[in-house]
């Protein structure tokens, strides 16, 4: 090591000093030997392959504490792996390990920080998407040279991710259970009660179209010349981005004022997608819960308006999304090159509903489900958005 340069601002010891090294220096540097085809369910060992996700194997070719990362196809610096124990990997992963006077989690940390940066610098300069073994052994890193501090660092920061890693289970297991209870709850095999403790009544069947203020319409042409300016637009991609639809995220479409009101989106709308590469994506709902009043929707949707005497918008959307309405939907796809629905074939699905005071309680209990699923979620982009300020603050 040679060079002493200013330490980060974020630091445990400030009399420790921070100097440069070549990682290759810091490390051996190998790739494996074996392909995906090796992989197999239920192997003994963990086999790193290019991806952030780790097979399995029933051999190793290492025992030890190592660094893994992609050497070429688009996880190229950015899936990294921390192992200690056997292990294999395959022939394009690169793997360091046996590491010379650097604590191997903090060199972890430091280079799943820095090696991207490298990597798209390096890349934009010779065109190049796979990483060469010069572009590991050259590269620079600034380390402190207390081990302690290392370890220290090393440890603080594991600890952050045991938090994310805790959040994250939690966040799954409460997906999991929404899952779980949709299914308990849309099959009759769980009853709600009303404030007084009496069952409500018999849950009763009525078509889709039947429960709808003006029945079933398709939205507008969206003409790429007039995106940018006037109403939002609902669109398909805006689908699929949560539980309800988000209209901070909806694009704008010029429309005259009459075509507007004509395709005029409400509280409580429900939209499905009208094709599909998939045939499982066809007739994909989502709802509407924004009151504003300057939306409307893309033709390739297709839109009810809930009769809220009948049915709550809230407890619709959630039904929609349960197994047996999804499978109906499904089934009345018309397949070709892609798979597409019209209003005809979903108008006349049977769906069984329960008395409207049922349905707003079953719609508050799984709404408060989602609540907690996003307080958590957004815990987690905290604990992340943290770790990346400690990363910037801590290595150089």
């Amino acid at each position: 090591m040679l060079n002493i340069i200013d330490k980060p601002p974020l630091h445990f010891n400030s009399s420790v000093n921070y100097a440069h090294a070549y990682l290759g220096a810091l490390a051996d540097i190998s790739t494996g030997g074996k392909d995906t085809k090796d992989a197999v369910d239920s192997g003994k060992y963990p086999f790193y392959v290019r991806s952030d996700s780790v097979k399995s194997i029933n051999s190793f070719s290492k025992n030890t504490e190592a660094i893994l990362t992609s050497g070429d196809g688009v996880g190229v610096g950015k899936n990294y792996h921390y192992v200690n124990g056997r292990f294999d990997y395959h022939q394009r992963v690169y793997c360091l390990d046996n590491f010379k006077g650097v604590f191997g989690k903090y060199l972890y940390f430091l280079f799943c920080k820095n090696f991207y940066k490298r990597v798209i610098r390096l890349s934009a300069k010779n065109s190049v998407d796979s990483v060469r073994r010069d572009m590991l052994t050259e590269m620079d890193v600034f380390i402190p040279d207390s081990i302690d501090e290392q370890q220290k660092i090393a440890n603080f920061l594991a600890s952050v991710d045991t938090k994310i890693s805790q959040l994250t289970e939690k966040h799954r297991l409460l997906k999991d259970y929404k899952k779980g209870v949709m299914q308990q709850i849309f099959s009759q095999k769980i009853h709600f009660k009303d404030d007084d403790g009496n069952a409500f009544p018999e849950w009763n069947t009525h078509e889709l179209a039947m429960l709808s203020e003006s029945g079933i319409s398709n939205g507008v042409f969206n003409d790429p010349k007039k995106v940018g300016k006037g109403f939002r637009l609902i669109n398909v991609k805006d689908m699929y981005k949560g539980d309800s639809i988000e209209y901070s995220e909806l694009t704008l479409l010029d429309l005259e004022p009459k075509l507007f009101e004509k395709n005029k989106v409400k509280y409580g709308d429900i939209f499905f997608t009208r094709s599909s590469i998939v045939p499982t994506g066809i007739a994909f709902s989502n709802v509407n819960l924004s009151e504003k009043e300057d939306i409307t929707f893309d033709g390739h949707l297709m839109k009810i308006s809930p009769n809220k005497k009948l049915v709550d918008p809230l407890f619709l959307a959630y039904y929609l999304r349960s197994y047996t309405p999804r499978k109906t939907l499904v089934s009345r796809g018309k397949q070709s090159t892609m798979t597409t629905i019209a209003q005809d074939d979903i108008k006349d699905i049977k769906l069984n509903i329960p008395a409207l005071k049922e349905q707003q309680k079953i719609a508050q209990f799984l709404q408060s489900i989602d609540k907690k699923t996003s307080a958590v979620n957004e815990q987690i982009e905290q604990t992340k958005l943290f770790k990346k300020g400690l990363l910037q603050q801590m290595f150089v």
